[in-house]
Order: C-alpha cells, then structure tokens, then sequence
C-alpha cells in the first residue's frame, strides 16, 4: 500500500510550510508520493492550499511521485495539457473523483470504491493505517506518515 503525504506533513499538520516546494521534497525521503496543491495564476504554476502562495517551474511538476490537485480551474487546464509523469485531479467535496491515472481519490471517511482506491485523510475518521489495508485500499493520503 502506497504512503502518501498530504500537502508534505509526514509527522502531523505543518501549516506554515504545507506544499512548500522544499518541504514537499523533503517528505518524498518518507513517503511513496506526496499530494501537492497547485494554482495556475497569472502565466504560472503556484503551490498552496487556500491561493497561490509558493511560484514553482513546469519542471518541478513533472515529478512521477506527485498527485497533484489542481485548486483552480486554469490549473487542472494546463496541468492536463503538458502531459505529465505526475499525477493529476480535481475534486471539491465529492466522494469520490478520479485521477488522470485512474486511482480513485476516496474523500475522508469515504470506503473503496474499487481496486485502485485511495484513502484520504483517514485519521479525520479514527481510520489507522492498518484499517486502510484492512479495507483494501491501494494508497493512504495521511498527514501522519511517521506515525500508524
């Protein structure tokens, strides 16, 4: 089962440093992937959860370890054009959505919806990881990845 970082986190909720590039980097020495918020704005690419917040090179997108969530529609538009390794979706609050690769990004609580379901945030649902093996899920997006 893949071990996803949510936004970097790796030991709990690190607000001030969420989806900072280096920050994200580093959570790769932990995790199988990293879900990374991107903003498309004004001719470039942005990482950040509530708006643009950290400007970022096509390059550093094409990482075949990212999901990354498109935050806006421009985004999840360019993000699909340039056809990268990386993984790409778009989801508000839907149970469910699908990536470009065809996992299916389950939202917190949410049990699999087929074979290649990923587990968001499951300690949001007092979920362990090992409930998420349990329930035959394919990846865990957690903020806790240094914890089970």
């Amino acid at each position: 089962m893949m071990l996803i970082s949510h936004r970097g986190n790796t030991h709990g909720i690190g607000l001030k440093y969420e989806n900072e590039p280096k920050y994200v980097e580093d959570a790769l020495q932990l995790a199988d992937g990293v879900e990374v918020d991107v903003w498309y704005h004004l001719g470039q690419f942005y990482t950040g959860h509530d708006g643009p917040q950290w400007a970022v090179k096509n390059e550093w997108l094409e990482n075949d370890r990212f999901f990354i969530h498109a935050k806006n529609g421009p985004a999840y538009i360019r993000l699909n054009e340039m056809k990268l390794v990386a993984d790409v979706f778009w989801h508000d609050q839907e149970p469910y959505t699908y990536t470009r690769k065809g996992y299916v990004w389950c939202y917190p609580g949410r049990l699999p919806a087929g074979q290649n379901s990923i587990a968001v945030m499951p300690e949001l649902s007092h979920w362990t990881i090992e409930d998420c093996r349990k329930y035959e899920f394919v990846g865990v997006v957690t903020d806790y990845l240094g914890k089970e």
